[in-house]
């Protein structure tokens, strides 16, 4: 696991505005963290941020390269990119969520979505 990398997400992602929109983007994805834009030509998501931050952005946060560039294993990363535990929508996560979740993943090498509040 690349502790280092994944608290570093936590922090860019962290400074983030959250858009709870998809695929509205006023300035460009770019711009904002957005849990619910996956596949959908953006960087706005967990793992569109980690391809785009240390990876190759053309894959568009696909969950195998997620997982290379974290050092966690695809089910990891399948976790991380598709919070199916977490009780909110997924444009609804914020920035502070995502960032949250990254540090419990780093701190245990669990990802968990249930560490945030519903």
């Amino acid at each position: 696991m690349n502790t280092e990398r994944i608290l570093e997400l936590a922090d860019r992602i962290e400074k983030l505005p959250h858009h709870s929109l998809n695929n509205e983007f006023k300035d460009g994805p770019l711009s904002y963290f957005n849990m619910g834009s996956w596949h959908c030509g953006s960087v706005a998501c967990i793992g569109g941020w980690t391809t785009y931050l240390y990876g190759d952005p053309a894959i568009d946060g696909a969950v195998g390269q997620v997982a290379e560039l974290l050092g966690i294993s695809e089910m990891e990363a399948i976790y991380l990119c598709y919070p199916d535990e977490c009780d909110k929508i997924y444009a609804r996560i914020t920035p502070e969520d995502a960032a949250k979740v990254l540090r419990h993943l780093a701190k245990t090498g669990d990802v968990r979505w249930s560490v945030i509040e519903p």
